[in-house]
C-alpha cells in the first residue's frame, strides 16, 4: 500500500534508484560496524 503511494507521487525510475542507493548505504554502514564490532570484541583475546 505504501510502496503503491509511492509510486503514484514518484516516477518508477527514481523511486527504484533512491531506494537501492538507499538500502545499499545502509547495508554497507551496518556491515561496517558489524565488522568493527567483531574486530573490537576479538582483538582483546588474540593478545
Amino acid at each position: 500500500m505504501l510502496r503503491d503511494l509511492r509510486k503514484s507521487v514518484i516516477p518508477d525510475v527514481s523511486y527504484l534508484y533512491l531506494s537501492n542507493a538507499f538500502f545499499e548505504d545502509a547495508f554497507m554502514a551496518t556491515f561496517y560496524l558489524l565488522v568493527l564490532a567483531i574486530r573490537v570484541s576479538f582483538s582483546p583475546k588474540l593478545k
